[in-house]
Order: C-alpha cells, then sequence, then structure tokens
C-alpha cells in the first residue's frame, strides 16, 4: 500500500509569548499531538475548527508557565466532553513554590491524579525524558508504506539526575524537544532547551529542514559544554525555514538579534515571527491593522481575530506577524510553509523599520 497522499501538518500556534503547537497527522493515519498550551482558548478552538476528538499524546516540555498556563483547564475540558489522550508526557522538573507556583502544582497534581485513576481507559503517563536507548516514539504512520514519526529526542534522563546531584532544579535545561520525520527529512520543535541539551542529540538526529527556534529566540547558551555558540545548533541542523512562538510584548528582548543571525546561515534560513516585537519595529503598534489583514491566513486566524463576544481573548497591546505558521511534510519529504514566500506576510514585512527576519 503506497503511502498517504495527504500532508502531516505542523501547526504553530499564535498565543502571544508562549508556545502551543499542534502536530496533525495525514488523514486517517492517527490522532494529534499537542505540544504545550499557553492558551486553552486558542487550543480549544483548533480543537473545534480541526473535528478533533482525541488525541495521540500530549507533551509538556517544560513548566515554564508560558508552556503551561492553559494546559490543565484544557485538559479537564477535553476529558469532560468525552474525549481521549492516549499519553500524558510529562516530568516534575522542579519542586513548585507551594505560594508562588500555584498553577503549576495544580497541574502536576492532576497529572498524578489522572497516572493513579486514570480519566479514561487507555490513558497512560509518561515522563518526558529519554535514555542512551534512543527517542521516545510518540506516534507514527498507521498503514504500510506511511513512513511519518514523531519521537521525543530530548531530554536525556541523566540531565535530571545530574541537575539533582547538584541540586539544581531542572527547568530549561531538561525542556523536551519533538522530532517529525517523513521520507527522509525532519522538523526540530525545540521548547526551552539549551545548547547544554542540544548538543547532547545524536548527530544523526540533527540535520532538519525546518526549526522552531528554543527559547522563542532567547538566550540558549546556558551548560554548553562543546557547544557555545548559537551557530553550533544551527550549523548542526541546517534548517532551511525557523519559526519563533514569540510574544509583541515580551520583556525579554526576544528574539536575540545574535538568535537570529545565527539561524540564518548567511540567508539561506526563512525566518517567520509569530508576532512583529520592538527589536523589528520601533512601534508595532502602528502596523496593527496591516499585520491583521496579512497574518493569519493559514485555514483559521487564532488568537490575534477572536470569535465575537470574547474582545479579552484579542489583547490591544500585541500584534501578529506570520501570526500561526503551518509547516506541511509532503509525502516526498519536501515542505509546505505557510504563510509562503513572496505574499502578503512579505509585503507586511517591506513596511517595518529593522526586520530582524531580514537581517545577516
Amino acid at each position: 500500500m503506497a503511502t498517504s497522499s495527504q500532508p502531516l501538518r505542523i501547526f504553530f500556534l499564535d498565543v502571544g509569548q508562549g508556545d502551543c503547537t499542534f502536530i496533525v497527522p495525514p488523514t486517517d493515519e492517527g490522532a494529534p499531538i499537542l505540544f504545550d498550551c499557553a492558551d486553552q482558548y486558542v487550543a480549544e478552538r483548533f480543537v473545534a475548527n480541526h473535528g478533533i476528538t482525541d488525541l495521540a499524546a500530549v507533551v509538556v516540555s517544560h513548566l515554564d508557565i508560558d508552556h503551561v498556563r492553559g494546559m490543565l483547564a484544557f485538559l479537564k475540558n477535553h476529558f469532560a466532553a468525552g474525549r481521549r489522550v492516549r499519553r500524558l508526557v510529562v516530568a516534575l522538573d522542579r519542586i513548585p513554590n507551594p505560594d508562588g507556583d500555584v498553577n503549576l502544582r495544580a497541574f502536576m497534581a492532576a497529572a498524578l491524579d489522572w497516572g493513579r485513576t486514570p480519566p479514561h481507559e487507555g490513558f497512560v503517563l509518561k515522563a518526558a525524558q529519554r535514555d542512551g536507548d534512543g527517542p521516545i516514539l510518540l506516534a507514527g504512520g498507521g498503514s504500510p508504506g506511511s513512513d511519518w514519526r514523531v519521537e521525543l529526542v530530548l531530554p536525556m534522563w541523566d540531565n535530571f539526575q545530574s541537575n539533582l546531584l547538584d541540586g539544581r532544579e531542572a527547568t530549561n535545561y531538561c525542556s523536551a524537544v519533538l522530532r517529525v520525520t517523513r521520507a527522509g527529512n525532519s522538523i526540530l520543535i525545540g521548547g526551552d532547551a539549551p545548547l547544554g541539551s542540544w548538543e547532547r542529540l545524536e548527530p544523526h538526529l540533527r540535520p532538519a529542514h525546518a526549526i522552531r527556534v528554543p527559547h522563542h529566540g532567547g538566550n540558549i547558551l546556558e551548560r554548553g559544554r562543546d557547544w557555545r555558540r548559537y551557530e553550533d545548533l544551527y550549523d548542526a541542523v541546517r534548517a532551511e525555514s525557523a519559526v519563533v512562538s514569540v510574544g509583541t510584548n515580551n520583556a525579554h528582548h526576544h528574539p536575540l538579534a545574535a538568535h537570529v543571525t545565527a539561524a540564518h546561515r548567511g540567508h539561506s534560513c526563512r525566518m517567520l515571527c509569530t508576532q512583529l516585537t520592538p527589536r523589528c519595529h520601533d512601534d508595532p503598534l502602528e502596523l496593527r491593522s496591516d499585520a491583521l489583514e496579512y497574518a493569519g491566513l493559514v485555514e483559521y486566524p487564532y488568537r490575534h481575530r477572536a470569535v465575537p463576544g470574547h474582545p479579552s481573548r484579542r489583547p490591544p497591546g500585541e500584534v501578529p506577524c506570520a501570526g500561526t505558521v503551518m509547516i506541511a511534510l509532503k509525502p516526498d519529504g519536501s515542505l509546505d510553509v505557510e504563510p509562503g514566500s513572496g505574499g502578503h506576510h512579505d509585503r507586511l514585512i517591506e513596511q517595518v523599520d529593522h526586520p530582524l527576519c531580514q537581517s545577516s
């Protein structure tokens, strides 16, 4: 039986400063995977718009609030509606402060309760870490000849142990990374993992046609032994496309210019940020109306065009750039990226003062 003629699609949703990604297999090839959920509303709209009932896996990269803010509410509503999750993949990478980390404690408490008393038959709670035996397979082609795979490739189990031994919390160092492959080509989806984690990835797993930029384009120089520069990561990956999930009003100066310059690799890597930031335009709000018109060209305009009656779901101080980005892996392994090159998005970029995505 031939490989499915349908694409495998990855949606990097515009949730402002944070991550929320859906991996949608080819039609009739299995259930989607959710990787992080910074915004319950956006995730629920995606599920409703795409007619999704069950999820093959829900993966939590790590417990930073901009990755899990909406996860508990999303899962509670998902289960209450009679929908299923085959695997919840998560690890306790820190000891949540009882006073300051209420949301994290509530999410982890619920996850552990579900592990003891599953919300439905077939539910499995699994640690988001791998060992030297190789990546953890989360999903794969459902028919003969269909060779797509979604794997957890980082972090390594001993990252957790070394942090405990040193008396440290794991945090970003133990953030999960997913690898999606089809027909020999790959897409790497980073959480907040720094170079000290990425350099542990086996050489044959590093090359990828596209990458979701780690840590929203922020500082990833932490704890690298052999890798000390941003270029070390991008020279190993050699991606043709890179997606930065970033918020207009983020307080971290994301994306860093040095980070983006390294990703460009001499203009051979196309950059797409979900939102404009002051790193790219002195006053992003000046471009808000154009950005709302040009962004969100991927099937459904999520966060930046909230449905009537939900004005709070479209923060007035944030401006989409690419908005939601979709990368499709076609049966032959080639990529389709939306928004595409030369279209409305590029015309928007021509209006900005100093776009990092066009810098060298």
